[in-house]
């Protein structure tokens, strides 16, 4: 099922000039955002900068992710198995293994697995780790940062996510202060690392969305 998809050889193109000194762009001097993968393509960048084969590496790389989203769900299953006290089937891992669209995009090259597995992990930070609030907010909230750093769209579910989490405040009756703090410490990684990200982004290509958004979405 090995293949790589037109989209990451214009990709490609951004980390050859990168890695080149160009700059994050298709062509030298010309300042157009026809990505929607940064984080995907740093990764790649770094690889192609060791020599790795820039197309063997996105393959190598979707691999691996697409298999680290299959040991977080199997973790998952094993936790709940303590929880309840018996054995539970791990059937997301088995259905997940067995899904022909899951194993193609683990291939494919662009960065479809890699966010999977950021947003597969903030969700077993959160729920399923023994670390203490403060760690479960920071830790989740920094994938869920590297996840809409690799896919603009992941903004949606950030957004979701804070209106879900906010909910769950208001129900439990947590003060103005404690929700305040909780949905600062939640956001601390958009804050601290993102915004820096797209401040720079901004002033680089001039749009708020890559190119590709304004092409496809009008």
């Amino acid at each position: 099922m090995r293949w790589l998809g037109d989209d990451i050889f214009i990709a490609l193109r951004y980390v050859q000039n990168f890695n080149e000194g160009n700059g994050w762009v298709y062509n030298a001097g010309e300042y157009v955002e026809g990505y929607t993968d940064f984080l995907w393509l740093l990764i790649v960048s770094f690889f192609t900068w060791l020599r790795f084969d820039a197309g063997n590496t996105t393959i190598v790389l979707g691999m691996i992710f697409s298999t680290g989203t299959l040991i977080v769900f199997s973790l998952i299953g094993y936790k709940i198995s303590l929880l309840k006290n018996k054995f539970i089937f791990p059937f997301i891992t088995l259905a997940l293994a067995l899904n022909y669209d899951y194993n193609a995009w683990a291939t494919g090259g662009l960065e479809v697995s890699f966010v999977t597995f950021l947003l597969s992990t903030a969700f077993y930070i959160y729920f399923f780790t023994e670390f203490n609030l403060t760690k479960r907010l920071l830790l989740s909230g920094l994938f869920i940062c590297l996840g809409l750093m690799t896919r603009p769209d992941v903004m949606l579910i950030l957004i979701f996510m804070n209106v879900l989490l906010f909910i769950r405040n208001i129900t439990n009756r947590t003060t103005t202060s404690e929700l305040i703090k909780f949905h600062f410490i939640f956001n601390a990684s958009i804050l601290l690392i993102y915004l820096p990200y797209f401040l720079w982004r901004y002033n680089y290509y001039g749009f708020i969305f890559p190119n590709t958004y304004y092409v496809k979405l009008g």
